[in-house]
């Protein structure tokens, strides 16, 4: 089967590089704090613990993780006239994401994400400042320097971005003429609140990776007025994709993923195909449905230890880009990628572990 990179309009077997994806979104200071008490943390008072810094952002770490991955990759963002800045800016450069067309604003903080973890590694609280997004508007993301493809391409093969962004602005993203009908679109929708920010646009959507809460506050503004709201999977995943989107990827944290699609219009079929079956010569396991659904799930792996678990989802999607660019249809990208780079990441302190490649990557790169 045709790779998604022979895909791109005009490009023909000589002509091949690389994959390039391109990642919107958040670029995020991380301040985290996690208590050393082995019961429940105690709110109103401080607490024993440790406590560290690290680059965050949902899009910021999906484009490292893509990029520790070994897929070349350009990630598009904001960050302030600060120190902090300057550091996410060169360490997003030392992974090796092209970071070019990141925008400094002036005289504003780079965002901040603090979080208070329990023992275990669970979240318990959070405080987000995220104003410095506001500046990923509609014209930074027209700028020639933005959102393009490599000097040898006519569009970018794909595309991926948070929900850091309003819902005009995603509009005018998906308007670039960058995209290609080929190009893959990939949306993280980050959280309850702004995953609705992209229920219009899903038609032009080809992957969602929501977790269920994420998921069924999309299938309720789906709804009408009224309508009871929506607390089961296979029935939200199904209005989801009724309503344009080709796949769902719902991450369960410790009970693994699930993956939802139908098969589309005949518009999409062929991306749908190649989403669906990537390079192997058949479909992934799945189970059939009610109405046609297709049902694939996967476990999660063991993890001994965990020291944070954000950005563990994020490492998830990563390789589920990275795999889908490479080849791999969206399951398989997951299981043979994704749950592993998740997996590494739980062991790390770091927003995406150091050790992507090791852990992750080398189903990338066998011959298949």
């Amino acid at each position: 089967m045709q790779r998604l990179a022979t895909m791109v309009k005009g490009l023909g077997p000589a002509d091949l590089e690389p994959p390039l994806v391109v990642v919107v979104g958040g670029a995020v200071v991380d301040v985290v704090g996690k208590s050393a008490a082995s019961e429940a943390a105690t709110l109103h008072t401080s607490q024993q613990g440790e406590t560290w810094t690290k680059d965050g952002g949902v899009g910021r770490n999906i484009a490292e993780g893509v990029a520790r991955l070994g897929v070349p990759t350009r990630f598009v963002g904001t960050v302030g006239d600060d120190d902090a800045g300057g550091v996410v800016r060169r360490n997003l450069t030392a992974a090796g994401v092209d970071a070019s067309a990141v925008k400094t604003v002036h005289n504003t903080a780079t965002a901040t994400y603090q979080c208070i973890l329990s023992s275990d590694g669970g979240l318990v609280a959070a405080v987000a400042d995220m104003r410095t997004h506001d500046a990923i508007d509609s014209s930074y993301l027209r700028a020639p320097f933005a959102v393009r493809p490599s000097h040898r391409r006519t569009a970018i093969t794909m595309l991926c971005f948070d929900a850091n962004i309003r819902g005009d602005v995603m509009a005018t993203l998906l308007d670039l003429p960058v995209l290609s009908p080929a190009t893959v679109v990939v949306h993280e929708p980050t959280s309850v609140p702004k995953s609705v920010r992209c229920v219009p646009l899903l038609p032009r959507v080809d992957v969602l990776t929501p977790n269920d809460f994420e998921l069924f506050a999309m299938a309720d503004a789906l709804a009408p007025e009224g309508h009871p709201r929506h607390d089961d999977v296979p029935s939200s995943a199904a209005k989801v994709l009724a309503a344009g989107a080709l796949f769902v990827v719902v991450t369960l944290g410790a009970e693994g993923v699930r993956v939802y699609t139908k098969a589309p219009a005949e518009a999409r079929t062929a991306k749908w195909t190649q989403l669906w079956q990537g390079d192997a010569p058949r479909a992934p396991p799945h189970k059939l449905l009610d109405g046609g659904l297709l049902e694939a799930r996967l476990a999660a792996l063991p993890v001994d230890r965990i020291l944070d678990v954000t950005g563990a989802g994020d490492s998830l999607t990563a390789g589920l880009v990275a795999g889908v660019a490479r080849g791999l249809s969206v399951v398989d990208s997951i299981h043979r990628v994704g749950l592993h780079a998740a997996r590494s990441t739980l062991k790390s302190k770091r927003s995406v572990s150091e050790h992507l490649m090791r852990d992750a990557g080398m189903a990338l790169h066998i011959e298949r």
